[in-house]
């Protein structure tokens, strides 16, 4: 979220930033969005949340 809100800000330039997880390689466009989300990436909340509600 803080990276995303960098890049809509102007502080960083989308084109800069590359995310690498699970041999995978993202890039976010020019709105701050990336083009694919994968299970587990950046799901860390939502398991929580998901534990508290049992």
């Amino acid at each position: 979220m803080a990276l995303r809100l960098l890049i809509i800000e102007g502080y960083v330039q989308a084109k800069d930033v590359t995310i690498h997880f699970e041999e995978k390689v993202f890039q976010f466009d020019e709105y701050a969005q990336l083009e694919v989300w994968c299970d587990g990436f950046c799901d860390t909340v939502e398991k929580i949340s998901l534990q508290l509600l049992k």
